[in-house]
């Protein structure tokens, strides 16, 4: 009977001791942190957006928080636990960290860097087509040989700069390829073909758009439309400046048919912008804009309306 009464206090507390270590017992919570699928570090072009994924098997809740670029939104506040998320491009190296709790308050963190590579101006070299005699179709493929491309964000330009322009984004995988889409409706002529993206605005290359069927040599402008915005050239009186739309302060050459650099090329030719012309309607581009204004008895908003494109069209069209 002893020995009876015995087992039976031996296995209720041996039951309990194992539904103590179950309940209480050390937890199972871990958390893995990547950009681009890189668990520890990456290195990405300047001005990409890497996206960010992790698992956090165990975890009932994550929080992010980085150092390095300005803190964003996307990387604040409860983040669930698992999922991914792509960043804004960054222009700085950047940490990113991640802190996971489970529900008896046991936390684990992990972080993954991403380091940035030198800033390259987008340039481009070439743009083939591999349609047969080399055309240039609307609706087929055109591929980019050249450098400064980015993962994401690469809007390709087609555009009479002062007339009818299209644009569409592409995608790089070594920075130094890409290849796009010719617009559907990008009617039949020549064309000024550029990249910009957070790195700048390309040199331009000359591109005709033939029509379906053609089976002639394609005729390629020798020279670009208009000048190129890495060498700017001194507008003078029988250089007529024509802005097809008013611009302003953000502007870009993406959403203003390549508007911006002519306004920059002007401004750069009268002495009033001591810069290049980059594409995008910056701080310089504004106080250039302000003094010939100012020069010209306008008033100095540095909003380039009707007023002060008829007169960089007076001063130019003669």
């Amino acid at each position: 009977m002893k020995n009876i009464k015995y087992l039976i206090i031996t296995a209720i507390t041996f039951g309990a001791m194992s539904a103590s270590a179950f309940v209480y017992g050390p937890s199972m919570i871990s958390v893995e942190l990547m950009a681009n699928g890189a668990p520890t570090q990456a290195t990405m072009p300047f001005g990409s957006a890497p996206t960010l994924s992790w698992e956090a098997p165990g975890a009932s809740n994550c929080t992010g928080s980085q150092s390095g670029a300005p803190s964003v939104d996307l990387w604040t506040g409860s983040l669930g636990a698992s999922g991914s998320k792509q960043m804004t491009n960054l222009t700085k190296d950047t940490l990113f960290n991640i802190i996971c709790e489970d529900g008896a308050g046991t936390t684990v963190t992990d972080s993954v860097m991403v380091y940035l590579k030198s800033f390259v101006r987008p340039s481009v070299a070439s743009v083939t087509s591999k349609e047969p005699g080399g055309f240039f179709f609307p609706g087929t493929t055109a591929y980019v040989v050249g450098q400064g491309f980015l993962p994401t964000d690469n809007v390709v330009n087609v555009s009479t700069m002062i007339g009818y322009g299209a644009s569409t984004t592409a995608s790089s995988v070594d920075s130094l390829t890409m290849s796009f889409i010719i617009p559907d409706d990008v009617p039949i002529g020549s064309y000024n073909f550029w990249v910009n993206n957070w790195n700048g605005i390309s040199n331009f290359k000359p591109i005709t758009i033939s029509a379906p069927g053609t089976t002639a040599p394609p005729t390629t402008p020798t020279t670009p439309i208009s000048p190129s915005p890495t060498t700017p050239t001194s507008p003078t009186e029988s250089t007529c400046v024509t802005l097809p739309i008013s611009l302003k302060y953000t502007s870009r050459d993406s959403s203003t048919n390549g508007g911006v650099s002519i306004l920059q090329t002007f401004l750069a030719g009268k002495g009033y912008l001591n810069s290049e012309a980059t594409g995008y309607f910056g701080g310089m581009t504004l106080a250039a804009v302000k003094q010939f204004q100012g020069a010209n008895g306008i008033e100095q908003t540095g909003y380039v309306g009707p007023l002060t494109r008829g007169k960089i069209q007076e001063l130019t069209c003669k």
